[in-house]
């Protein structure tokens, strides 16, 4: 069965969602209270923000996205719209 024209687009389309370590970390840990280092530069958290940094390098995938959504402020969350003729957000 051929795809529909919807879901061929829709493959096509990509969300970023904008966090950076200094504020990921730190809300992440919030659920485990006092057992993490909320420093994103802290031993305990190489492994996890290195990799995400490795990956971040290699795939870049902030610049294939169609809309950013930067969630830094979660009281403030704002919303980038990129078309064709933007370039990368």
């Amino acid at each position: 069965m051929a795809p529909s024209s919807h879901s061929a687009r829709t493959a096509e389309e990509a969300i970023w969602l904008e966090v950076p370590f200094t504020v990921s970390v730190p809300r992440g840990n919030t659920r485990f209270t006092g057992l993490h280092d909320p420093d994103p530069e802290a031993p305990s958290n190489h492994r996890y923000v290195h990799g995400q940094r490795l990956y971040l390098q290699e795939s870049d995938p902030r610049s294939r996205a169609n809309w950013l959504f930067d969630n830094t402020d979660l009281a403030h969350p704002r919303l980038h719209t990129r078309t064709p003729s933007d370039g990368p957000l």
